[in-house]
């Protein structure tokens, strides 16, 4: 009995340990995406990495404009800042502003 409840308890400190050390996640690489500003279609949480299993690190409304630094390797999530990921489902190509009056002539 004494036995089992020694090897009990080393389950559970492995397991402890176990979760307290953080897996190595490697920086994903950047590709050039294909527009550089963009405007959210609809609300969207922003991730801390490329994808649903990264955490949300913030929202974003309908409307707002980002920056887009780049993307991911097919590009289906764009960087929008320091561990700050959008969908790309959700950002879309913000509309050209016409040139100002003075680079018309």
């Amino acid at each position: 009995m004494r036995g089992r409840r020694i090897l009990r308890w080393l389950w559970l400190a492995a397991l402890a340990v176990m979760g307290m050390a953080e897996p190595a996640v490697a920086a994903p690489r950047l590709q050039v995406a294909p527009f550089t500003a963009g405007r959210l279609i609809e609300e969207s949480a922003l991730r801390a990495g490329p994808g649903i299993n990264f955490v949300i690190v913030g929202r974003l409304p309908a409307g707002q404009t980002v920056t887009v630094l780049g993307c991911n390797h097919d590009c289906t999530w764009y960087h929008v800042g320091d561990n700050r990921w959008a969908p790309a489902f959700a950002v879309k190509p913000a509309l050209m502003l016409s040139p100002p009056p003075s680079q018309l002539m």
